[in-house]
């Protein structure tokens, strides 16, 4: 699906509806484009994996991730992936208020994220056990290639990034990501 004017003037809005999700690209759409939208306001505060996308497969690109909120233990308030791509898109002022896991901007176990802006996310928990954090970025496996993460925050581990187990960060520009506990 393409839009016909870009992501500054084609919106998809879940209007912070709690449990709603603005999009989903399932394990079976490999071949699955997603191009030039702003996905903004999913979650709704709600109990869920990815509030703007969750992306399993396929190849989100030339969007804006905004403005989306998620809480307690799910993953990826902007997205959460374990597969696809996510090229030349925004991934902005995301909220993840949880437990456990993180990812304001983004959770990942797999895929790849490529030039793109990771920036003014927020992971919003004090984790005193477990694991979390992530303002920007919570990967457990994937690649982070040649992207901007910054001004992100994080009560917890890894302001701009929190890589555990096989992820790869190649290329990537870090500046201004605040830890604040």
């Amino acid at each position: 699906v393409r839009s016909e004017n870009g992501a500054s003037n084609t919106v998809l809005d879940a209007g912070y509806v709690p449990g709603r999700r603005v999009a989903e690209l399932t394990a079976t759409a490999t071949n699955a484009v997603l191009d030039g939208f702003t996905l903004q306001r999913g979650g709704g505060n709600a109990e869920m994996m990815g509030g703007g996308i969750l992306l399993l497969a396929g190849t989100v690109q030339n969007c804006v991730i905004q403005s989306n909120d998620v809480m307690r233990e799910p993953k990826g308030a902007g997205i959460c992936m374990s597969g696809g791509t996510v090229s030349n898109c925004t991934i902005r002022a995301n909220k993840h208020s949880g437990y456990y896991f993180g990812g304001g901007g983004i959770y990942m176990t797999g895929g790849l994220v490529t030039r793109s802006t990771i920036a003014d996310n927020m992971e919003a928990f004090v984790y005193e056990f477990g694991s979390g954090g992530g303002g920007g970025i919570h990967t457990y496996g994937g690649i982070v290639d040649r992207c901007v993460i910054a001004h992100n925050r994080s009560y917890s581990l890894g302001a701009g990034i929190h890589a555990e187990g096989t992820a790869v960060i190649r290329n990537c520009l870090l500046l201004g990501n605040e830890a604040l506990a």
